[in-house]
């Protein structure tokens, strides 16, 4: 196809798109590939529009590249052409080297007499080695290529294999009494007990075994065959009779499976239902729609509203804080209850950390009969924040006190709600 013609096709399909953009300005927008604008019927014509501009133009492209492609291969055949031609001008006109004269009956002698000296020449090279090889070599030694088929020759290469053939011989009896010696007396494994009563017994007994076993699974397997081919004769009278009772034209025979208007029929119900979908789907939506609020995020025009985008960034943002807060607070929680557990050894009473954990507990405890002439704040229910670990710290500090109760246990027991200020307020 010439370029200007593509550029003139694709310049109309352009123009088609644009026209019914101007005739439906109000229905007809960019919006036509989404739902639920797609199903309306201007967005129908301007997407149907589109799809066959878009088809024309590939259309028109492909056909331009195949115009393309058989003017390439034709200018290049012409060029190859053009080359042999001008090769065979610059030879003589009985030169064999010219494409006009590759079948020539001459030509065609020339270049079986070459091949008919090149292989003389090779030959000749070969029977030249051979003759050095032989002149190196004894004159009776069996190696030289006249010395190939004397007797004495033939009788020294037949003495050598029957004597490699003894050695091989040999070693296997060796093998095989090995063998046997490893084995009880009566194991019909032995080589010596091949050939007696109780062994071949045993072998023939062996043997109906395993075709008996091999008869079973073919008698299942021809079972199974049958089994199938009823089976498939069943449906196939059924089927039968289920079409006997409808109509020739009706889409429901089998035979009518893929008849075109049944296949359209079929297309069409689809179409239909799925249709039908849309417009319950739709119709829901909007349903909930009016029954919030015109701001409410939950409406589906409000989805990508910068406000209900930020409220939902927001909303997430915060449960993940209050997340890593939890895990911030129970990670100090096993912290203190791990650095009292190691400070209630006796070997690490002296340990700077430990005293310094020490002396705080004793401000602590100092500081308890204030704390509780002060009134506490109530906490909240609705805090997901853990119970401060101060009983356990208080039970801790108590049982150093006492010899009696041991640290660990007051040190390990789970912490209780209590309405006292914990020891990081005071």
């Amino acid at each position: 196809m010439n370029p200007r013609k593509l550029i003139s096709v694709v310049c109309a399909s352009l123009l088609l798109i644009l026209g019914i953009q101007f005739i439906n300005p109000t229905t007809a927008s960019a919006g036509c590939r989404d739902y639920p604008e797609s199903v309306t019927p201007a967005c129908e014509a301007q997407n149907m529009a589109e799809e066959q501009a878009r088809q024309i133009a590939e259309q028109a492209t492909r056909q331009a590249r195949e115009d393309q492609a058989a003017i390439d291969n034709a200018n290049r055949d012409a060029a190859d052409r053009a080359a042999t031609q001008a090769a065979d001008a610059a030879l003589a006109p009985d030169d064999c080297s010219r494409s006009t004269n590759r079948f020539l009956q001459s030509c065609v002698d020339a270049a079986v007499e070459r091949a008919r000296l090149q292989n003389e020449a090779r030959n000749a090279a070969d029977v030249a080695a051979t003759n050095a090889a032989d002149s190196a070599l004894a004159p009776d030694d069996c190696s030289r290529s006249t010395n190939r088929f004397v007797q004495s020759c033939m009788d020294a290469a037949v003495e050598k294999a029957r004597a490699e053939n003894e050695a091989k011989q040999t070693a296997v009896e060796a093998a095989t009494k090995a063998a046997d010696s490893l084995l009880a007396a009566d194991d019909c494994s032995r080589s010596t007990n091949r050939f007696v009563q109780s062994c071949i017994d045993a072998a023939t007994e062996k043997a109906r075994a395993e075709n008996f076993l091999q008869s079973c699974v073919d008698a299942a397997v021809e079972r199974a065959r049958l089994q199938n081919e009823a089976r498939n004769a069943a449906d196939v009278a059924a089927t039968n009779a289920a079409d006997s009772a409808l109509a020739p034209d009706d889409c429901s025979r089998s035979t009518n499976r893929f008849v075109q208007s049944c296949m359209d029929a079929a297309v069409e119900k689809a179409r239909a239902e799925n249709e039908a979908k849309d417009v319950a789907n739709v119709a829901a939506t909007k349903a909930a729609d009016s029954l919030l609020a015109p701001d409410d995020c939950s409406r589906s025009t409000n989805r990508f509203v910068q406000s209900c985008i930020d409220a939902a960034t927001e909303k997430a943002r915060a449960e993940n804080a209050a997340i890593q807060a939890e895990r911030q607070a129970d990670e100090i929680s096993k912290s203190v209850e791990f650095a009292k557990d190691y400070c209630s050894q006796p070997a690490n009473k002296l340990d700077p950390q430990c005293v310094k954990l020490s002396a705080v507990e004793a401000v602590a405890e100092k500081l308890a009969p204030k704390a509780k002439a002060s009134p506490s704040p109530t906490p909240k229910k609705s805090s997901k924040a853990k119970p401060s670990p101060t009983p356990t710290a208080k039970k801790g500090s108590k049982a150093k006190a006492s010899p009696s109760p041991s640290p660990k246990s007051s040190s390990k027991a789970k912490p209780t709600p209590s309405p006292k200020p914990s020891t990081s307020k005071r």
